[in-house]
C-alpha cells in the first residue's frame, strides 16, 4: 500500500534527523517496523479504526521499540571509543567509531539534556545561596570532598559538615525537591 510505504519514509525521515546516529540503521529501521506491522495485522479490527489509522499507530510503536534497540546500543561507548587501539597490529581506524557518530549520539541522547537542565537548575540553586555556602558548594562541583573541604577551612570534617554541608544541602532540598 502506497500510505504504509509513505508513511514508513516519512516516519524514518524525520526520526534520522533527529537521531542522527540512526542513519546508518536505516534499512534496519525500516525492516523491524514492517516485520511489526506484519505481526500486528491480525489484530486489525476494522470496526475499531481504518487501516490507515491502525496501520500509522503500529508504524510508530514498531519505530519506538526498533529506535530503542539500534538508539541505545551496548557496544557504542561514545567519546571513550576514540581511544580505542587495536594493539595486535596498531590498526586504530578499524576500532574507532567515527568522531562524527560519537557526537551525534552524545548531542542527541536524552540524558544529555536532562544533564543541562539539572546543571542549569543546580548553578541557579547555587547563585542564590549566602556567599560563604556558594564557595564552598562551588568547590565540591570541582570535585573537593568534605574532608579536603574542612582541612581547607580548618575545622573537623564533623563540625564543617555541621556548619555548611547541612544548610546546604537544606537550600538544595528546599529549591530541587528531595532528588
Amino acid at each position: 500500500m502506497k500510505y504504509i510505504r509513505e508513511s514508513i519514509e516519512s516516519i524514518l525521515d524525520q526520526n534520522v534527523r533527529q537521531y542522527k546516529i540512526l542513519a546508518g540503521f536505516k534499512d534496519d529501521l525500516r525492516q523491524d517496523i514492517l516485520i511489526h506491522l506484519n505481526n500486528e495485522l491480525p489484530k486489525f479490527n476494522p470496526a475499531k479504526a481504518s487501516i490507515q489509522t491502525f496501520a500509522r499507530i503500529a508504524i510508530v510503536s514498531g519505530l519506538r521499540m526498533a529506535r530503542r534497540r539500534y538508539y541505545k546500543r551496548d557496544n557504542i561507548t561514545l567519546m571513550n571509543s576514540l581511544d580505542i587501539m587495536d594493539f595486535e597490529n596498531h590498526d586504530d581506524d578499524s576500532t574507532d567509531l567515527p568522531e562524527e557518530d560519537c557526537h551525534a549520539y552524545a548531542s542527541h541522547a536524552g540524558n544529555n539534556v536532562e544533564l543541562a537542565v539539572l546543571e542549569s537548575d543546580v548553578q541557579s540553586v547555587i547563585a542564590g545561596c549566602p556567599s560563604h555556602l556558594r564557595i564552598i558548594a562551588k568547590k565540591m562541583l570541582t570535585g573537593m570532598s568534605i574532608r579536603q573541604l574542612a582541612k581547607e577551612y580548618g575545622e573537623n570534617p564533623m563540625t564543617f559538615s555541621r556548619h555548611h554541608i547541612r544548610p546546604l544541602r537544606r537550600i538544595f532540598r528546599e529549591n530541587l525537591g528531595k532528588n
